[in-house]
């Protein structure tokens, strides 16, 4: 009996599927994207550091999709979006099923302008990723930027039950509830936010124009919008996306940073990283200038002193070095005076050098307001009254919003009798700054020596508003009923 010698057909596929995995096998893998090239960057020699080092570490090995990640972030981070795009997206290509590249690059997008192009890779992003967080939440934000409330809110619900405790996920929420008109949902959700988190200033910002949008005014509510200026909403991240601040760099960043350290009380740190920058960039007085304020916050009055006068070395006309040598040496003086361990004479010695500073900046500024106000301040502590009201009048008449420069005016006008002057100007300081208690007393002080008694108590009324217990409000309370006692 013969055999049959024809292949059965399930015997060809597996031939066939062999032969397609042979030749597939023999198919080289494409090449990595190119890396960017960093030719004629609009980028400062601090940027241009980082960024390199970066780079110079990806090409060792152009296939890595994490390197070509983190050389896109220190490229976003230094303000160079477009080549962060190409660096995203070779990360993407490289690998895939990692959802951050794609989502940096629709941030890219939508920090650049691009809204509605941002959202479509958000939307692939969630649709294949629907368990990344950060892609929900900025899909919710970018949505509200263009006000498409339905899908806004959509996202907001998905992405609450990822993170139902997020601060972040919580504010979005409430501007959600504010814009679409809910503001007393939007006040209780805030009002629990902020008890729970007092540094997101995004928050309070929202608080502030929640308030204002019921109808509630006052110190505490302009105090919210004042200290929130220029904040800006925060989104869930993904732990890698802390590279982004680590990349960060340049001149006008070092200056931001160090400036937030030094309010920190951290100038030993602002100090070693602007002697570097300095380095770098010799000719910047405000550098120097930072530099002498971290010294000064570090406790080294004295290499403070020596970096100021470095800068007037530099540039005999910066004023802002001659005004800072006056503050210290007010301080100083202020200081000697509290401690009481110091005589008279060596007092006034510190607040003659702030008023002989102020004079010699005087003639390269007659016309800035500070330098005026500098030299008033000076002159008051000497007791130089008569020439302090005229500085003080200038810088008052050149600068019409400084609460600061109005208080000190009415201290000196009140002494020397000038009373047309001390009322308008702590008029003026209790409008320009309505939260500060000494204003409002002072201004019922001079209503009661005037027997203005009901303009005396309107006045303590606002200043009990900001501190019922207050010393100064129990003294105002003391003069307004030793006048209402008067016949």
């Amino acid at each position: 009996m013969m055999r049959d010698t024809h292949h059965s057909p399930s015997r060809w596929r597996l031939v066939l599927l062999l032969s397609i995995f042979a030749i597939a096998s023999c198919v080289e893998a494409p090449p990595p994207p190119p890396v960017v090239q960093l030719k004629n960057l609009p980028v400062d020699t601090l940027q241009l550091r980082v960024i390199s080092k970066q780079r110079k570490e990806v090409t060792a090995d152009i296939s890595d999709p994490t390197g070509r990640g983190y050389l896109a972030m220190a490229l976003e981070a230094n303000g160079l979006g477009d080549l962060a795009v190409q660096e995203y997206q070779a990360a993407n290509i490289l690998d895939g099923t990692d959802p951050l590249w794609r989502y940096r690059e629709a941030c890219v997008r939508i920090d650049q302008g691009s809204t509605p192009q941002g959202i479509d890779l958000l939307v692939g992003i969630t649709r294949e990723f629907p368990s990344f967080v950060p892609a929900w939440h900025r899909l919710a934000g970018a949505r509200l930027q263009l006000h498409q409330d339905e899908q806004a809110q959509q996202d907001l619900e998905k992405l609450l039950s990822l993170v139902p405790t997020s601060i972040r996920a919580r504010t979005t929420k409430a501007q959600f509830l504010l814009d679409s008109g809910d503001a007393l949902a939007a006040l209780k959700e805030l009002e629990q936010v902020t008890q729970q988190d007092r540094n997101y200033e995004w928050a309070y910002r929202l608080l502030g124009r929640t308030y204002l949008k019921l109808g509630e005014t006052g110190p505490t509510v302009e105090n919210f919008l004042k200290q929130t200026l220029g904040s800006s909403p925060k989104y869930e991240e993904d732990p890698r996306e802390k590279k982004l601040q680590e990349f960060r760099a340049g001149r006008d960043f070092e200056k931001r940073l160090c400036r937030e350290l030094i309010r920190q009380s951290r100038g030993a740190v602002a100090a070693t990283r602007l002697r570097q920058a300095i380095r770098d960039f010799p000719g910047d007085l405000s550098l120097r200038l930072i530099l002498a304020q971290a010294y000064q916050s570090s406790g080294d009055d004295q290499a403070a002193m020596k970096e100021i006068a470095e800068i007037i070395k530099m540039d005999s006309k910066h004023v802002p070095a001659y005004l800072m040598k006056i503050d210290m040496k007010i301080q100083r003086g202020d200081q000697m005076s509290a401690a009481g361990t110091s005589s008279q004479q060596d007092i006034r010695a510190q607040y003659g050098v702030a008023a002989m500073t102020a004079r010699a900046a005087l003639t390269h500024a007659p016309g800035d307001w500070r330098v005026q106000f500098a030299r008033g301040r000076a002159e008051t502590k000497l007791g130089n009254d008569s020439v302090a009201l005229t500085h003080l009048k200038k810088a008052r008449e050149l600068e019409q919003s400084s609460a600061e420069v109005c208080m000190w005016l009415f201290e000196v006008a009140w002494r020397t009798g000038a009373q047309d002057v001390a009322r308008s100007s702590i008029e003026a300081a209790s409008q320009l700054n309505p939260g500060n208690i000494f204003a409002w007393v002072n201004l019922g002080m001079l209503h009661a020596r005037n027997q203005e008694l009901e303009s005396a108590r309107n006045a303590l009324e606002r200043a009990r508003a900001i501190d019922p217990n207050h010393a100064a409000v129990q003294a105002l309370q003391q003069r307004i009923n030793t006048a209402q006692s008067k016949p």
